[in-house]
């Protein structure tokens, strides 16, 4: 067997080696990112099932509020220090707004016109039955 076939043979070996490692590796990374995106949804819901429950929607909700311990409702709420989070009104206005650089409502309401955010789906009613819509930016 001549020497430069087996030289030719061997970077053949390599490239496909390479485009093989290559090929795992981007999914890999795009499984990851998956399982990721996931993680932050279900943080979301979560930290939207905390909020809602905080809300009251009626008197009657409003008396047992006063009466109950929300210690694990407000550490749900405090704990999220990544997820960049809106709640807006029915109005479009932006009620608050977590994990942004800045909280100015001109710098809210352009990320909220211009970032890839998703609606979640769950709408909060609050006590004087005015809806708000959770926001949170998908990475």
């Amino acid at each position: 067997m001549d020497i430069y076939s087996r030289k030719s043979r061997w970077k053949i070996y390599l490239a496909a080696a390479g485009a093989l490692i290559v090929a795992i590796s981007v999914l890999y990374t795009n499984y990851l990112a998956g399982k990721l995106a996931r993680e932050e949804e279900n943080k979301v819901r979560l930290w939207a099932q905390a909020q809602d429950e905080l809300d009251p929607k009626s008197d009657e909700e409003l008396e047992r509020f006063a009466n109950c311990s929300y210690i694990l409702h407000l550490n749900i709420l405090e704990s999220n220090t990544t997820i960049p989070v809106m709640l807006v009104d029915e109005r479009g206005r932006v009620i608050d707004a977590v994990n942004f650089s800045d909280t100015s409502q001109v710098y809210l309401k352009k990320e909220l016109e211009h970032c890839n955010f998703r609606n979640h789906k769950n709408k909060l009613d609050i006590l004087n039955h005015q809806v708000q819509v959770l926001y949170f930016l998908y990475q």
